[in-house]
Protein backbone atom coordinates (compact mmCIF):
# COMPACT_ATOMS: atom_id res chain seq x y z
CA UNK A 1 0.00 0.00 0.00
CA UNK A 2 2.72 2.21 0.77
CA UNK A 3 4.23 2.32 -3.11
CA UNK A 4 1.12 3.20 -4.45
CA UNK A 5 -0.37 5.88 -1.51
CA UNK A 6 -3.57 3.93 -0.94
CA UNK A 7 -4.70 3.59 2.27
CA UNK A 8 -6.77 0.66 2.23
CA UNK A 9 -6.82 -3.21 0.68
CA UNK A 10 -9.39 -1.90 -2.18
CA UNK A 11 -7.79 1.16 -2.85
CA UNK A 12 -4.64 -0.62 -3.00
CA UNK A 13 -6.51 -3.26 -5.99
CA UNK A 14 -8.33 -0.93 -7.75
CA UNK A 15 -5.02 2.01 -8.26
CA UNK A 16 -3.25 -1.64 -9.12
CA UNK A 17 -6.07 -2.65 -11.48
CA UNK A 18 -6.24 0.62 -13.41
CA UNK A 19 -2.31 0.95 -13.73
CA UNK A 20 -2.02 -2.49 -15.30
CA UNK A 21 -5.17 -0.99 -17.66
CA UNK A 22 -3.05 1.60 -18.37
CA UNK A 23 0.13 -0.32 -19.29
CA UNK A 24 -1.49 -2.42 -21.78
CA UNK A 25 -3.35 0.60 -23.31
CA UNK A 26 0.10 1.90 -23.32
CA UNK A 27 1.54 -1.31 -25.08
CA UNK A 28 -1.08 -1.33 -27.48
CA UNK A 29 -0.69 2.01 -28.59
CA UNK A 30 3.14 1.59 -28.91
CA UNK A 31 2.47 -1.86 -31.02
CA UNK A 32 0.33 0.11 -33.17
CA UNK A 33 2.69 2.64 -33.36
CA UNK A 34 5.58 0.55 -34.68
CA UNK A 35 3.10 -1.09 -37.21
CA UNK A 36 2.56 2.31 -38.80
CA UNK A 37 6.26 2.77 -39.16
CA UNK A 38 6.89 -0.61 -40.81
CA UNK A 39 4.18 0.45 -43.38
CA UNK A 40 5.58 3.74 -43.49
CA UNK A 41 3.45 6.16 -42.79
CA UNK A 42 5.58 8.57 -40.98
CA UNK A 43 7.94 8.90 -43.93
CA UNK A 44 5.82 11.64 -45.84
CA UNK A 45 5.66 13.22 -42.65
CA UNK A 46 9.91 13.14 -41.66
CA UNK A 47 10.59 14.31 -45.09
CA UNK A 48 8.30 17.21 -44.92
CA UNK A 49 10.01 18.23 -41.19
CA UNK A 50 13.66 17.62 -42.93
CA UNK A 51 13.09 20.23 -46.05
CA UNK A 52 11.50 22.77 -43.99
CA UNK A 53 14.42 22.63 -41.22
CA UNK A 54 16.70 21.74 -44.11
CA UNK A 55 18.29 19.03 -42.39
CA UNK A 56 20.47 16.63 -43.56
CA UNK A 57 18.36 12.96 -44.31
CA UNK A 58 18.49 10.99 -40.78
CA UNK A 59 19.10 6.99 -40.52
CA UNK A 60 15.63 6.26 -41.29
CA UNK A 61 14.54 8.53 -43.84
CA UNK A 62 13.81 7.32 -47.57
CA UNK A 63 16.77 7.78 -50.22
CA UNK A 64 16.40 10.58 -52.54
Amino acid sequence: MRNLGTATKKDTVNTALREVNARRRRLAALERMAERYERGEFDAAVSAWEHRKGAAPGPGAPAQ
